[in-house]
């Protein structure tokens, strides 16, 4: 990731240490500091928040739309009776088939009927298909419903009321492209702009335990939070 100095982000390239505080090295044991370079590779110890799964005024979001859009939000019961509130990422096109794409941890488990904006009659857009949750992964998709028409774009908003943005395709950032911008929308803040700070992010999320890799580090600079529980399933573009 890219070295802070002063509090500011450098153009400097060093393996990022990520710490919910941080300590000055009289406070910690030899064997805990972290050594200045590693492998001739600077090092930099930043503060960051403990990583959960993952403004604009959301609650246009979290109103029935048609044709789906990302950035809305869906509403799922689980066998536990559970309801879970997330956000529709994008729609997409799996061998001719229309799906809305989601996190995991949303969309879960397997057969359980899907919502747009919540569950109640007329609402249901389909059930949950395909679920897949590893190290790298954290992602399912819903099989749309033949009523459910979906365009592959995502909202977004300026401050003024939200417009679909079409998405064209996908790009992986490299680390000569950092500070990388970006934005999402998600249902509960709405669409935030940040940028991508680090590549190759390795840890654990704080509210179940899920050890990931290869993950990207976004830093908001709108001055509030990039996002807050209930944008899980946001598309970053």
């Amino acid at each position: 990731g890219l070295k802070m100095r002063g509090g500011e982000l450098t153009t400097e390239l060093a393996i990022v240490c990520l710490v919910e505080k941080k300590l000055d090295l009289s406070e910690l044991d030899q064997d805990d500091a972290i050594p200045s370079r590693l492998d001739d590779v600077p090092t930099d110890v930043q503060e960051s928040p403990m990583l959960q799964p993952f403004t604009t005024d959301p609650s246009q979001l979290q109103t029935s739309v048609r044709p789906l859009v990302g950035g809305l939000q869906v509403q799922l019961t689980r066998t536990n009776n559970t309801t879970v509130n997330g956000t529709l990422g994008f729609i997409g096109n799996f061998n001719g088939i229309m799906v809305a794409v989601s996190n995991q941890h949303v969309m879960t488990p397997s057969g359980t009927t899907v919502f747009q904006p919540a569950n109640s009659k007329n609402q249901n857009i389909g059930t949950v298909t395909l679920e897949v949750l590893s190290q790298d992964v954290d992602a399912a998709y819903v099989l749309l419903l033949s009523g459910a028409s979906g365009q592959t774009s995502v909202e977004f908003s300026n401050g003024n009321g939200y417009a679909p943005v079409r998405v064209a395709g996908s790009y992986s950032p490299g680390l000569s492209d950092l500070p990388y911008p970006g934005w999402k929308t998600g249902r509960t803040t709405g669409t935030t702009r940040g940028q991508i700070t680090a590549l190759n992010l390795r840890g654990t999320r704080g509210d179940d335990g899920w050890q990931f890799v290869n993950q990207l580090l976004i830093q908001n600079t709108d001055g509030g939070p990039f996002s807050q529980p209930g944008d899980s399933g946001s598309a970053v573009l």
